[in-house]
């Protein structure tokens, strides 16, 4: 799901990222185009350097309000109160905090994006690399029943 995708981008701290996929998920989902501007308007925060303006931020809160307490999964009123936290921390000249987009749910994605990527690529792999109880590649793993050919009797 691109909601997920982009979310994920954004705990990472792949904001340079965030802000290309987001521009574009947001003209290809017109639907959820607001809580992807939300969080490119954030990942401009960020990526700004020393000077960090809070306009973007302020953009990112508007658009924020339009959306519901529960926007695919995501918890946009948490998301809402960070936002404004970090308002107010930036205006009182306080340093800004990292901001992390949570998931309903709970344990959906306790992991980070890359341990999980690298479980699933593992995966891949040790299906190659099975080997039976005595230590002998399993018969069959690398191919399947359509690559044997059976035996023809006349």
């Amino acid at each position: 799901d691109a909601v997920n995708t982009l979310t994920l981008l954004f705990n990472e701290g792949l904001y340079e990222e965030v802000i290309a996929y987001g521009e574009l998920l947001g003209e290809r989902y017109k639907d959820r185009a607001s809580y992807f501007e939300a969080l490119v308007n954030l990942s401009l925060f960020y990526t700004k350097g020393k000077e960090k303006p809070l306009e973007p931020v302020k953009k990112a809160l508007d658009k924020l309000y339009s959306l519901e307490p529960v926007f695919c999964g995501v918890n946009i009123s948490k998301l809402t109160r960070d936002v404004e936290e970090l308002i107010r921390k930036v205006e009182k000249r306080k340093e800004a905090s990292r901001i992390k987009v949570e998931f309903v749910g709970g344990k959906r994605h306790k992991e980070n994006l890359f341990k999980r990527l690298w479980k699933r690529l593992k995966g891949i792999l040790s299906k190659f690399r099975r080997k039976n109880k005595d230590g002998y590649f399993a018969q069959g793993v690398l191919c399947t029943r359509s690559f044997r050919t059976p035996y023809i009797s006349l």
